[in-house]
C-alpha cells in the first residue's frame, strides 16, 4: 500500500474496527480511539450515491487550514481547486471497496517565502459501510509536507 509511518495508525485503528467484516461502520469508530496527532488531518464524507457526489460531514483544522475555508457540509465537487482529481480519488476508492493511498506531488508558490514549494500530499482512504456491503461512507486523512526548491 505504500502508506507512511504517520498515517499507518489510522489505518490499523480501521481493521481493528472492522474486525471480521470487509468494513467497519460508522458507528464502529470512534473519534476518541483515533490518534489525537491524527486528528487536524481527518476528513469523513458521506457517500451519496445518487447522483454520485461527496459530501464532507467532518473537515480537521489541518484540511480546513489547507483549504483556506471550512467546507464541512459542503459538496467535494463545490471546490474552487483540485475537485476533480480528489472527486476521482473518491470515486474509485468506492469503485474498488478497498483502503487506498494516494500520493501527489504539487508545485505551489509561497508568497511569504517569495518562492515556490513543493508539497507532497499523502492521502488515506478508508471504506465505511451501514450495511456490511455497500459503502456508505468515507474516513480520510490527508498529510501535507513540503520542501523548498
Amino acid at each position: 500500500m505504500g502508506l507512511s509511518e504517520e498515517l499507518r495508525p489510522l489505518y490499523l485503528y480501521w481493521v481493528a474496527a472492522r474486525g471480521e467484516k470487509l468494513m467497519p461502520s460508522r458507528a464502529d469508530i470512534d473519534h476518541v480511539m483515533i490518534p489525537p496527532q491524527l486528528l487536524p488531518h481527518i476528513v469523513l464524507l458521506d457517500v451519496l450515491r445518487s447522483p454520485g457526489r461527496f459530501r464532507y460531514r467532518v473537515m480537521g483544522t489541518a484540511i480546513t487550514a489547507m483549504l483556506g475555508k471550512d467546507w464541512t457540509g459542503r459538496f467535494v465537487d463545490e471546490l474552487p481547486k483540485s475537485s476533480r482529481s480528489v472527486n476521482e480519488q473518491y470515486s474509485k476508492t468506492i469503485k474498488d471497496g478497498v483502503s487506498v493511498v494516494y500520493v501527489h506531488d504539487s508545485k505551489l508558490y509561497d508568497p511569504n517565502l517569495i518562492q515556490h514549494k513543493l508539497v507532497r500530499y499523502e492521502r488515506l482512504l478508508l471504506p465505511l459501510s451501514q450495511d456490511g456491503n455497500a459503502i456508505s461512507m468515507l474516513l480520510g486523512a490527508t498529510l501535507a509536507k513540503s520542501t523548498n526548491w
